[in-house]
């Protein structure tokens, strides 16, 4: 009867290492394989007077590749509009040009729900809501660390009001330039010409990294993961996993 546990036991083990195991072996490449980004601009738009609508188009192309070769995908547009979008997996490209469809909108019935599912639905706690406003900027500026965008362009530009030019150039230069682009203000006319290039490369690994940095916020953490009655775990997430990432 004991070789019998024992055997059910060793069972258990062999069959939770195996799924553990399968898991790493999916999870790896997602943390370790690279994700390569590049957004390239090219406009020429411009008005020859403060009142004139711009004139030209601005063209725009976003490229990732993920695993070297294993997902690749493009998107191209012109102005606001999305002119090219190409997906790769593997070398095959699936047809996604019914997404570039716009899709007809039907008109839904309005759906009627009590006050009280009202209030419920629309509650909210005002400090949770700032936290997550501020690690959003946070773990924006976490990802553009990582990734270590490079930059190249020349752009000239200009808004409507020459006064919002000006203080645009104050706070430029008052911020020391920290995007490495050739920028000049032209108080003449609205416009902006020119090009600019970012390139830049991350990991799944920077990324989780950053998230869980994120949770480590004390409001945000004391709202998602205080309410877990279990205190062992409670304490492994609040204290080991969160305050160790």
């Amino acid at each position: 009867m004991v070789a019998v546990s024992v055997l059910i036991a060793v069972g258990w083990a062999l069959r939770w290492c195996l799924l553990v195991l399968l898991g790493l072996l999916i999870l790896l490449p997602f943390l370790f394989f690279p994700t390569d980004l590049s957004l390239r601009l090219h406009s020429d738009l411009s008005a020859p007077d403060w009142e004139d609508q711009f004139a030209g188009t601005a063209r725009w192309l976003v490229r990732f590749r993920w695993g070297w070769a294993v997902m690749a995908g493009e998107l191209a547009g012109e102005n606001l509009r999305l002119t090219r979008l190409e997906f790769r997996i593997l070398g095959f490209r699936p047809d996604l040009r019914p997404l570039l469809r716009q899709p007809s909108r039907q008109a839904r019935p309005a759906r009627r729900t009590s006050k009280r599912k009202r209030r419920k639905r629309f509650g909210f706690d005002l400090g949770l809501l700032v936290a997550i406003l501020q690690e959003c900027g946070r773990f924006m500026k976490r990802i553009m660390t990582a990734m270590g965008f490079r930059f190249q362009g020349e752009i000239t530009y200009g808004f409507a009001d020459p006064a919002l030019t000006g203080w645009v150039e104050a706070i430029r230069w008052a911020a020391g330039n920290p995007v490495p682009i050739r920028m000049q203000a032209d108080f003449q006319r609205p416009c902006l010409v020119g090009w600019a290039l970012a390139e830049g490369r991350l990991y799944g690994y920077q990324v989780i990294g950053a998230i869980l940095r994120s949770f480590g916020n004390p409001v945000i953490r004391h709202r998602l993961f205080g309410q877990i009655r279990f205190r062992p775990l409670q304490y492994l997430v609040t204290r080991v996993i969160l305050r160790g990432g």
